[in-house]
């Protein structure tokens, strides 16, 4: 299995979807997969779960393996990474918001916390 992260072990067909997909089109995509009750609780506890068992496969990672990532530990967190992504965008969507509005006011926060830094 290819380590999904790694853009120069991209199958040619994987680089072209890569470059084709953007947000508007990934959250127009979802809407296909979602059979869900639509309620913002729903979206807002998915969204915990997929990140705990993301946090639980890192956590088994240096319990068990030591620390040491592979490439098919580096997939199945990616795949439960890809899960809190479609909860992330439907709770997002479900506030009124777009993937880029909130990676925008994200940017626009950070640069805020950092200015006050300084």
């Amino acid at each position: 299995m290819r380590n999904p992260i790694a853009a120069d072990k991209l199958t040619p067909e994987q680089a072209e979807r890569l470059n084709e997909m953007d947000l508007e089109v990934y959250e127009a995509a979802l809407d296909k997969f979602d059979t869900s009750p639509g309620a913002l609780w729903y979206y807002a506890l998915g969204l915990a779960g997929e990140s705990g068992e993301s946090v639980d496969m890192v956590k088994k990672l240096y319990r068990d393996g030591m620390g040491r990532l592979t490439p098919l530990i580096a997939n199945t967190i990616a795949f439960e990474l890809g899960d809190a992504l479609w909860y992330l965008t439907r709770l997002s969507n479900k506030l009124g918001f777009s993937l880029r509005e909130i990676m925008l006011m994200n940017i626009d926060k950070l640069s805020t916390r950092r200015a006050n830094r300084a």
